[in-house]
Order: C-alpha cells, then structure tokens, then sequence
C-alpha cells in the first residue's frame, strides 16, 4: 500500500483549516465541546446505571 493517497489528503484538510475563519473556527471547535458534553454524559448515566436501556 502507498501513503500517497493518506499524504494528500492530510495536506488538503489542512489547506481547509488555514481557509476557515476565526469564527468557523470557534463554531468547529464548539461543535466538538457539544459533542463531547454530550458522550460524557451518556457515559456518566451508562455508569451510574448500565443496565437500563
């Protein structure tokens, strides 16, 4: 297998990320906050209780 492909498509994403604006940038990264807020508290209940679905 080639990395080429791999290569080329970490170059792109980060072309991507010099083009975002700083509030795109802000908007991404309270994406991900929110996502993840919401993976602990599923985690957090799965815990608490991981018998009940």
């Amino acid at each position: 297998m080639s990395d080429k492909g791999t290569s080329k498509s970490n170059k792109n994403k980060h072309v991507e990320e010099k083009e975002m604006t700083y509030e795109q940038k802000l908007e991404r990264e309270n994406e991900l906050l929110r996502l993840e807020v919401e993976y602990l508290k599923k985690l957090r209940a799965f815990q608490m209780d991981p018998w009940a679905i």
